[in-house]
């Protein structure tokens, strides 16, 4: 860039924006509206893999991965066309070996004349990295919502601010969550509701707020419905690798087919208790019979 007739606050920029060009903080491109490559760093060789020289006799849409160059070329029109003065996207370069590099882009430009644009400056950090572990998180991101679809518990997943952060579908089935409700990412609205349905409302709040005081401890219980339904009730602390708390998960149990047959056990075995002892007491009442009946013959003899 030419430096005659700049001033002296102008060259100071201009020495900057060079020291700024070769650090290796990011990839930094000058491009023409052609869309050549007029100067790169080196940061932008590392990234792309080419030389400078080679990147240089190549113009940016031929390097970027083809399903996304059509979203960057429509954007770099606008820009030209003085519609936006700048825009930022995620987009894929084919390196010089033929893999593809993941690439955060930021792009402004420089007007001359008449707005026309002289040239752009482009930003190009790698996310390579990142982006492998959005894939990775997307991937036990979606296991986790399969599981969640398949469990026959309901599940809730409460924050530390006591918002919802998870729940599945079971869990709205089996307490038969209204469309109001289950909108509402405040857990209050759905605690409500449930205490609304259960047979001791006290107990169920007071065992509740006693787990969220206390957020090491795990609870284990069996709630008791009006409709006499029973479920089994289960909660833990969600707790990080760092030991961060995040909040605590409920999961809850259908086992009113459980507990019937438990009862009808019971009665089953009250009945047979009182047959048994009404069979003894039978018993001993006719032995003492036959003794009564045998000391009577005894002395008619």
């Amino acid at each position: 860039m030419p430096q005659e007739g700049l001033s002296r606050e102008e060259l100071i920029a201009v020495n900057a924006f060079r020291s700024y060009f070769e650090l290796p903080l990011m990839g930094i491109a000058v491009t023409s509206p052609q869309k050549g490559w007029i100067k790169v760093n080196d940061q932008i060789s590392a990234i792309l893999g080419y030389s400078r020289e080679e990147i240089l006799s190549m113009t940016w849409a031929e390097m970027t991965y083809p399903d996304d160059l059509a979203a960057d070329v429509a954007q770099f029109e606008r820009l030209l066309a003085g519609q936006i003065e700048q825009y930022r996207m995620e987009k894929r370069f084919v390196r010089k070996d033929g893999t593809v590099v993941w690439t955060e882009l930021a792009v402004g430009c420089v007007r001359g004349l008449g707005q026309k644009v002289e040239y752009t400056v482009a930003l190009v950090n790698d996310i390579s990295e990142r982006k492998k572990v959005e894939d990775v998180l997307r991937s036990k991101t979606a296991l986790l919502e399969a599981q969640l679809a398949a469990s026959i518990d309901g599940i809730l997943v409460v924050d530390a601010q006591q918002k919802r952060t998870l729940v599945n579908q079971r869990m709205f089935e089996l307490f038969n969550v209204p469309e109001a409700v289950r909108v509402d990412e405040d857990d209050a609205s759905l605690l409500n509701y449930v205490v609304s349905l259960v047979k001791y409302p006290d107990k169920f709040v007071a065992r509740v707020r006693h787990l969220f005081e206390h957020r090491d401890e795990t609870g284990r219980d069996e709630i008791e419905f009006s409709n006499g339904m029973f479920l089994d009730r289960y909660s833990a602390p969600v707790v990080g690798k760092d030991g961060t708390y995040h909040g605590r998960i409920w999961m809850f149990r259908d086992i009113t087919e459980r507990k019937a047959a438990e009862e009808k056990e019971r009665l089953q075995k009250n009945e047979l208790e009182v047959f048994y002892r009404a069979s003894v007491g039978r018993e001993e009442r006719i032995m003492e019979l036959k003794e009564e009946l045998a000391k009577l013959k005894k002395k008619a003899g």
